[in-house]
């Protein structure tokens, strides 16, 4: 287990390393797992790596100065390139992980990242989530796997010799990926929408994703069609090639005329439903995306419901969107409701769902000389935040400090409120922990320490007042040779 009083704001300059490694074999270290609370990732390294962090960076610095580097003169690069780790392979090929601020673009949009593909000489997706570049200098040859996660973009770059070769770079990379760990971060799913948001059925198409360097607009894409032929147009670079694909499956391309305007025409083809259709543009290494839905009702009125929050947590709306003047109905577990769509075939139900339940809605819109068609959305009452902790509080007891030490067991899985001052945050058993002092007896000085696992990015550090929401696991465990009670964490309130 490793622990920090504070953690340091210190970086090391990835290139910097890269640049002064040399191919040769690396004194043995015994293998463990560093884990980084602040960042929620958790790494396991093997008995032949080296692993600088900004922590260790002072007890290599004489492995460093071997190879003409200074620990000092690089703290500030390290710094500034926000590196979490380094591992040195026994080959001499380095591996580094950074996180960076969220880029510019839709907020979960995994596309986001193909921009980066303009610095690159080749690029690919791998793994799903995963963005690869690829890159051969003078000196280096580096591989670089990007992705988002959780409000960071994390990057894991691999660089090898230029002797060493790019296959000794892949090979580093993907020893290393498997054995980072994301602790409570999850990767956005490629191609979805984070959260819908409706556009009238007689505009241009409602759009998902809108991401990349190039200029791209969409001027005409209808927003449903009965079938047939139908058209899209729009504006990019002069020269671009502008791709179109249905669900994935590309239908075409055509390269922009001199004024940078391009245009389609295509069928959907399938039954009834909705359709992704993507436009993307590419010239001279840039390239830009653009995805819409469509909506297919052959011989129906066309019909798209959502609330307007997504999950319910709370009052909200529910939109209904069809051709404008259509009659609709809704049906609730309780109640039938009816009203015309207005001029851009908008309508809207102010509507509720109680805590902890579930509701079925059943909405079907008429227009002339069409069938009806029938929407049912089921949507499931969660609670927020706000009310867990007031849930939580409400079953809180108080227990004193020596009973949640010497009598563990009997305290096991209650509800507990403690507010102390953060000691030190680290990691236990490959979980983020930090021990928490409860009292403060009026001198300035801390006591009563409780150990908090927490099970998710630690968002605060020592010297931090919070009070911690938890229940306790009825044992002790031993932190820098200090007894203590064990709390697992649920929330954390400044």
């Amino acid at each position: 287990m490793s622990w920090e009083n504070r953690l340091t704001g210190k970086r090391l300059c990835a290139a910097a390393l890269s640049a002064g490694l040399a191919a040769m074999p690396l004194a043995r270290t015994i293998a463990d797992v560093t884990v980084f609370p602040q960042s929620g990732i958790r790494l396991e390294t093997s008995a032949d790596e080296r692993v600088i962090t900004p922590r260790t960076l002072g007890e290599h610095s004489d492995w460093l100065a071997g190879r003409g580097l200074n620990a000092d003169a690089l703290a500030a690069s390290y710094y500034a390139e926000r590196v979490l780790f380094e591992v040195v392979t026994d080959g001499g090929v380095s591996v580094t992980m950074s996180e960076r601020d969220w880029p510019d673009g839709g907020a979960g949009d995994i596309a986001t990242l193909e921009p980066f593909a303009a610095f690159a000489d080749s690029s690919e997706w791998v793994g799903g989530d995963w963005f690869r570049l690829t890159n051969a200098y003078e000196s280096i040859c580096q591989i670089k796997d990007i992705s988002l996660r959780s409000g960071m973009l994390i990057e894991l770059t691999a660089r090898a010799p230029w002797d060493a070769g790019m296959d000794a770079a892949l090979a580093a990379l993907e020893s290393i990926k498997p054995r980072v760990q994301f602790i409570d971060k999850v990767p956005p799913t490629r191609d979805t929408s984070a959260g819908y948001t409706p556009s009238p059925l007689t505009g241009i198409a409602r759009t998902i994703e809108a991401s990349g360097s190039l200029p791209l607009t969409i001027t005409a894409l209808p927003a449903w069609t009965g079938g047939g032929q139908i058209a899209a147009k729009g504006a990019t670079e002069p020269g671009a090639r502008v791709a179109l694909t249905v669900d994935g499956r590309e239908v075409g391309s055509v390269k922009a005329g001199a004024d940078g305007l391009f245009a389609f025409e295509f069928e959907l083809g399938g039954g009834n439903g909705e359709r992704r259709v993507a436009l993307s543009a590419e010239r001279g290494g840039s390239s830009a995306r653009s995805v819409h839905s469509v909506l297919v009702a052959q011989g129906v009125t066309p019909l798209a419901v959502a609330p307007s929050v997504d999950p319910v947590a709370g009052p909200f709306d529910l939109y209904v969107y069809t051709l404008p003047e259509a009659s609709i109905e809704l049906v609730t577990p309780s109640q039938s409701m009816r009203g015309p769509a207005n001029s851009s075939g908008y309508l809207y139900f102010s509507l509720s769902v109680r805590r902890g339940q579930s509701a079925s809605y059943t909405v079907t819109a008429a227009a002339p000389g069409l069938a009806p068609s029938t929407v049912e959305v089921t949507l499931e009452r969660v609670s927020s935040e706000t009310e867990l902790i007031q849930d939580f509080r409400a079953n809180a007891r108080s227990i004193p400090y020596q009973r949640l030490s010497e009598n563990a067991k009997d305290t096991a899985g209650q509800n507990v409120e403690l507010r102390g001052r953060v000691g030190a945050v680290g990691e236990q058993g490959g979980l983020p922990a930090l021990v928490l002092y409860t009292s403060n007896p009026g001198l300035g000085s801390w006591q009563d320490p409780v150990l908090v696992y927490c099970g998710q990015t630690l968002r605060f550090e020592a010297g931090d007042v919070l009070t911690v929401l938890g229940a306790p696991r009825g044992v002790t465990e031993t932190v820098d040779g200090e007894t203590m009670p064990v709390l697992d964490g649920l929330f954390y309130l400044r």
